[in-house]
């Protein structure tokens, strides 16, 4: 999703600058188009011209040529459009395992445009071990995964996980993104983990650039999983569900280039089965139980998108630009769920969404409010809402400051606790069900610098960091005495090469509570918008 830009000016000068330099162009007749794939490391860089990065260009397949034309927008004999430019490049990297993509264009002497298309390759292969400690709990996964299977695109995924909780557990995934070089996308999912057991295939027509109108998919599969409810932090029922499901939607988008509204529509169906149920003494009558169901689900929604692309630096990554759109959403959707024979209406559903993101002064924001209610014979049986607020300032080039500030509400007609306060993606160092309830903020901030230090193609990083929450329970009194909160700091390791979206995070944090405890994983601990 990037590409790399020169440090020394704004990534918004940057980004309205390539802009401009491609609307001269615009309605200039297109003579050819040439792709230049290149491999992973440019040799004539000093920093790259040694053995490992020369025998790892040998290694690599690159992208091949005719998977790259598949995503292009312009052609020869077309007239140039500088938004179908912008948005090829932008195809390239969301669409390809690159690390990055650019056009270079020059007129002939008929006064034409010869478009050179360049790409330049990442590592595809990865095989690795991983140690990740969150919520108190190790647990570590060796991943084996080709990413461009013989330079065709193709995903091929095997994750072995061990966890302190759970039992050993593998992952397999197979994605390809257009099947039989049609644009259909087929994606097979297998797991036997002990609380999400899954066989899942999808094959969709997905919307592949802004000027598609339609899209559709289908999907079948079998799940075994196990559902927890909790009371004042206590696991107090356990179910096992095992479901066959599949199900089918499509949208219908229409309105100008940047601005779109679409029509969705959805039915599943579920056939679910109770294997197992246990409810801690005393609970019975606090807890939804569960029971067989045969169940058809339609829905129906309209949706408003703006599409305000702008290249962004220093957001989630280190030296590689990352595509982000910037602009207003909104939504409705209605659901309606019918028993096995379509004669009673078992639930209903409303979900509604609204939100913008906007760019001003080298401060990218976002803030986006979901809520959704469950009715069942008229009576409201659950709402769920969510608030979530988010602010980068990339200001200068060796730092970005981060804030994300989250709401969630969630209340079931059972009162049973639907929220946790974790330490997995709430506040680091706490263990995994820390506490329990309905309603609950958490707040977290990060100082990212950037240290200018490489090693072999990874970049070094290092952050300060603190983190507040709680979570109560509806009718609670709550006072400031009640957060719970940590500090710390970390190490940030950018493997850019290797993946644009990755980064090995090491965090050290200290609460009163726990003291000090550490925090390994391959992400961050939250993400940008």
């Amino acid at each position: 999703m990037k590409i790399v830009l020169l440090l020394i000016c704004s990534t918004y000068l940057c980004a309205q600058v390539e802009a401009n330099d491609y609307q001269q162009y615009d309605g200039f007749v297109i003579d050819s188009v040439i792709i230049e794939n290149k491999n992973i490391y440019d040799l004539s860089e000093d920093k790259f011209d040694n053995f490992l990065f020369k025998t790892a260009n040998k290694l690599h397949l690159k992208t091949k040529k005719n998977i790259i034309r598949q995503e292009l927008l312009l052609f020869s004999g077309d007239n140039f459009d500088s938004r179908l430019a912008l948005e090829t490049e932008r195809n390239l990297r969301q669409n390809l395992i690159i690390y990055d993509a650019y056009l270079l264009i020059k007129k002939n002497s008929d006064n034409k445009l010869v478009i050179r298309v360049v790409t330049v390759d990442q590592w595809s292969f990865i095989g690795s071990f991983n140690f990740k400690r969150e919520g108190n709990l190790n647990s570590f996964n060796v991943l084996v995964e080709e990413r461009n299977f013989l330079g065709l695109n193709k995903f091929l995924s095997l994750n072995y996980f061990s966890e302190s909780i759970e039992k050993d557990y593998i992952n397999l995934t197979f994605l390809e993104k257009r099947l039989f070089y049609q644009p259909l996308r087929f994606l097979w999912f297998y797991s036997n983990s002990r609380t999400n057991q899954t066989n899942q295939v999808i094959v969709s027509h997905p919307y592949y650039n802004l000027l598609q109108s339609y899209s559709y998919s289908f999907n079948f599969g079998f799940s075994e999983t196990i559902t927890k409810q909790y009371y004042d932090s206590l696991e107090i029922a356990e179910a096992k569900i095992n479901s066959d499901y599949f199900g089918f939607g499509f949208g219908y988008r229409f309105g100008s280039y940047d601005k779109k509204m679409k029509i969705s529509g959805v039915y599943d169906y579920r056939n679910n089965k109770v294997i197992e149920q246990n409810v801690m003494q005393g609970f019975n009558d606090s807890i939804e139980i569960f029971q067989d169901s045969i169940i058809h689900r339609f829905g129906f929604g309209v949706s408003f998108n703006t599409y305000n692309f702008m290249k962004l630096q220093q957001v989630d990554g280190y030296g590689y630009v990352e595509d982000f759109n910037i602009g207003y959403q909104a939504s409705l959707f209605l659901f309606r769920k019918y028993d096995s024979d379509f004669e009673q209406v078992d639930e209903n559903e409303i979900s509604m969404v609204a939100g913008f993101s906007g760019f001003r002064e080298n401060n990218l924001y976002s803030l986006v409010m979901n809520n959704s209610v469950w009715l069942r014979n008229g009576k409201k049986i659950r709402n769920y809402s969510k608030v979530k607020l988010s602010w980068y300032n990339i200001n200068l080039d060796y730092v970005t400051f981060v804030f994300r500030g989250r709401y969630d509400y969630n209340w079931s007609i059972n009162n049973s606790d639907n929220l946790i306060l974790s330490g997995i993606s709430n506040l680091r160092g706490y263990p995994k069900y820390y506490k329990t309830g309905n309603k609950k903020i958490v707040l977290n901030h990060e100082t990212r610098f950037f240290t200018g230090l490489e090693i072999l193609s990874v970049n070094l990083g290092v952050a300060l960091f603190t983190d507040i929450g709680n979570v109560w329970k509806c009718g609670e009194k709550v006072s400031m005495s009640d957060f719970k909160s940590n500090i710390g700091v970390g190490l940030r390791f950018y493997p850019e090469r290797v993946s644009n979206n990755s980064v090995v995070r090491m965090d050290f944090s200290y609460s009163k509570e726990f003291d000090w405890s550490v925090s390994i994983n391959s992400n961050h601990y939250f993400d940008a918008l």
